[in-house]
């Protein structure tokens, strides 16, 4: 139900924007959690971090997150951020867990955000030195202090296609006037299908 009431106010939205903003075919291709108004749409944080964006077009964009609904609450999946973590697969698990141990030092966190743009996984330092962001990179970090945040889910079997059934979920809901709860139910279905295989 969520979902429908989501896919529904981007298609609201959707319908008022220029040619071709909703129909990039590069990672995070569809409006999501942010959308960027008159220019387009932004990739990421690492784009502001890294000052990608003109200094022409400061002036005319703007980063926002999506209004919540009634008895919505906020929440969010981190996709393009860092994120660590051992496999169970891992050869040498111990090893690669001091490695991601140090990668979430303040220092280290410190020194990546700094020379790379992405937000810090490290918590004191996206509350220090990140706290003092404005403008949309402080959307961003809001973002990240989320309660409910996630990494985004990855599946065992056919991850690259079931992430597809989504993306392609979503055009159709951005793009067509089919039905959102129909395109989401064939979603599911096909999904489903194919955690199977």
């Amino acid at each position: 139900m969520r979902n429908v009431r989501a896919l529904t106010f981007l298609r609201q939205i959707a319908a008022t924007a220029a040619p071709g903003v909703t129909a990039y075919t590069d990672e995070n291709r569809f409006p999501g959690k942010h959308l960027v108004g008159r220019q387009g749409r932004l990739p990421g944080q690492w784009t502001v971090g890294n000052r990608i964006i003109p200094k022409s077009q400061t002036g005319t964009s703007a980063v926002a997150a999506l209004p919540l609904p009634p008895g919505g609450r906020a929440a969010d999946v981190v996709v393009g951020n860092q994120l660590f973590g051992v496999t169970t697969r891992s050869p040498h698990q111990q090893a690669a867990l001091d490695f991601v141990r140090l990668l979430a030092t303040a220092r280290v966190a410190r020194i990546n955000y700094l020379t790379t743009g992405r937000l810090p996984a490290n918590r004191a330092v996206l509350d220090t030195i990140v706290a003092r962001a404005s403008g949309p990179m402080a959307v961003f970090v809001d973002s990240l202090k989320a309660p409910a945040i996630l990494p985004l889910p990855s599946y065992v079997s056919n991850p690259q296609k079931i992430w597809d059934e989504w993306y392609n979920t979503q055009l159709a809901a951005l793009a067509t006037s089919q039905p959102i709860s129909d395109l989401l139910a064939k979603a599911q279905t096909n999904a489903a299908a194919l955690l199977q295989q």
